[in-house]
């Protein structure tokens, strides 16, 4: 994190032991609000993420808002979206909703790999892509793609929408076991769940927020039965030796490893989000 904050430089050297300091603006749990004003923030949480840049040789902090994809395309890479990490600030009368905390966030290898520090894939359990949940995600095996991140924003929201009333959260939450899960028993319980999650009702005054989150769990749902279809027929193609199955190699890879503009578009109707083409 220094080196991208660029406090580690040939005008501001590596001083062992010395403190530092980073200012910013004051946030508050997303999930303090609630219904449209939490929508609001969730929303901003996608579309922009907050990077505090402290520009050693102009010694001032500058504040950049840009687009969680647009990140992503330049390396940031959160690997740990959560409810906790989801903030928001008020300015000019406005809700401003950011995503915080990179402290995990991979740097780019000399190769140009990415991958997190220790033998472990970081990220809180309940807001993990199925994907990462299986052993050869959590050893780091399989591929950190944006749609992993996507998929954990719409987690976060089908937490709070089950999970809080009113911007406080509940003690008997039905998603509360979520939290006790080990990575097995959370794929099986959240695959499960994308089949099953119409049977849920929300809180009072969180139908709203809950609409959305369905809406978001019924794209998430259809990709991944895309995905395994994909998957599915190539496995038959090559038994068969068929032709088609370069094609189909060829098609699941473009639409497994799609671009973040590309998979964002997907979701954004349910999202309620304007994406350019």
């Amino acid at each position: 994190m220094k080196t991208v904050l660029e406090l580690q430089s040939e005008d501001c050297p590596r001083v062992r032991n010395a403190p530092m300091v980073l200012v910013t603006t004051k946030l508050l749990p997303i999930t303090d609000l609630h219904g449209e004003a939490l929508l609001v923030a969730f929303r901003q949480c996608v579309l922009r993420t907050f990077l505090t840049y402290l520009a050693a040789r102009l010694s001032h902090q500058a504040l950049y808002f840009l687009d969680h994809h647009e990140l992503w395309n330049a390396g940031m890479h959160d690997w740990d979206i959560s409810c906790e990490n989801l903030m928001y600030y008020e300015q000019d009368g406005k809700i401003i909703g950011v995503l915080n905390d990179f402290d995990l966030a991979p740097l780019p290898s000399e190769d140009g790999t990415r991958c997190p520090r220790g033998n472990k894939r970081p990220g809180t359990l309940p807001f993990m892509a199925i994907d990462l949940l299986i052993p050869e995600g959590q050893a780091g095996q399989t591929a950190h793609l944006y749609r992993h991140d996507l998929e954990s924003f719409i987690w976060v929201l089908t937490w709070i929408s089950l999970q809080f009333s009113n911007g406080v959260r509940l003690k008997n939450g039905v998603l509360n076991k979520w939290m006790k899960m080990n990575t097995i028993e959370a794929w099986n319980v959240k695959g499960g769940f994308l089949r099953s999650f119409r049977r849920h009702t929300p809180p009072a005054g969180n139908e709203g927020i809950w609409v959305v989150a369905q809406y978001c769990l019924h794209v998430l749902a259809r990709r991944i039965r895309q995905l395994d279809q994909l998957v599915d027929d190539l496995g038959f193609a090559r038994r068969k030796h068929s032709d088609e199955a370069t094609k189909l190699g060829q098609k699941l890879t473009e639409y497994d490893a799609a671009p973040p503009a590309t998979v964002l578009r997907e979701f954004a109707d349910a999202l309620g989000l304007r994406v350019e083409q």
